[in-house]
């Protein structure tokens, strides 16, 4: 072996230790629009299913069975 060249082993063992983090937004502007990561949402916010999901969303409200929008500002 080449003493200029590194192998994977001693890669692996010659680094020191990282803590690496990282953090995805709920909601973000796309194209002039609101794009919300329901995946995300719904893990802080656990919904049974679709209708309560979007409930979820600031601004969406149920009225009734009936969603509402208020304009956010």
């Amino acid at each position: 072996m080449q003493k200029d060249s590194l192998t994977m082993e001693n890669i692996l063992h010659n680094l020191p230790e990282v803590m690496v983090k990282g953090s995805r937004p709920i909601v973000k502007v796309e194209q002039g629009m609101l794009s919300y990561n329901m995946p995300l949402l719904i893990k802080q916010l656990p919904a049974d299913n679709a209708y309560e999901a979007l409930t979820r969303i600031p601004g969406v409200s149920d009225a009734g069975g009936v969603l509402g929008f208020r304009a956010m500002m």
